[in-house]
């Protein structure tokens, strides 16, 4: 198992982005906008302070794969992605399961205010129980995922950005 953690900067409120990321219309087109395909709602549910969201996309890898890992990983895979928040503490927590890859990756997730917006960090863990070359799997996954977390960051910023111009010129 490999453990690491992420953050990422906001220049919006906790509760704004928070309320963005519980928004199955903004999740949807957020995977879109970073390239995933047939992108899908599978549930949204919310039960008191707790909101649970599940998509379902194809996501591509890059070509810089290494031989190795090709052995294991699809050129182009599903993926589900379920949160879990709690809106009252604005914490919650991250699945991804990659259809016919061996690994599970979970996320522990938290958003804070700081000075000019918030503050999104991912404890995640990575597991893959493949004998002798698990850990070089699990590397590879967290350079991978710390590239596409760059990318998600400028996604969502972008389209926070777009969704907070939209509501000043409404009102």
């Amino acid at each position: 198992m490999l453990s690491f953690e992420d953050q990422q900067r906001f220049n919006h409120p906790a509760a704004h982005v928070l309320a963005h990321y519980c928004d199955p219309d903004f999740l949807l087109g957020k995977h879109r906008a970073l390239g995933h395909q047939d992108v899908v709602l599978l549930e949204h549910r919310v039960r008191n302070e707790a909101i649970r969201l599940r998509l379902s996309f194809m996501h591509s890898l890059d070509d810089s794969l290494p031989e190795f890992a090709r052995r294991f990983m699809k050129k182009r895979t599903q993926a589900v992605q379920t949160f879990e928040w709690n809106m009252a503490d604005r914490s919650g927590r991250i699945l991804i399961d990659a259809k016919g890859a061996p690994m599970r990756i979970e996320g522990q997730t938290r958003l804070a205010d700081c000075a000019g917006g918030c503050m999104a960090s991912v404890l995640w863990e990575l597991h893959c129980p493949v004998p002798l070359l698990g850990s070089r799997l699990e590397a590879l996954l967290q350079d991978t995922m710390q590239r596409m977390t760059r990318e998600d960051q400028a996604v969502t910023e972008r389209l926070l950005s777009d969704t907070s111009r939209a509501s000043t010129r409404a009102a």
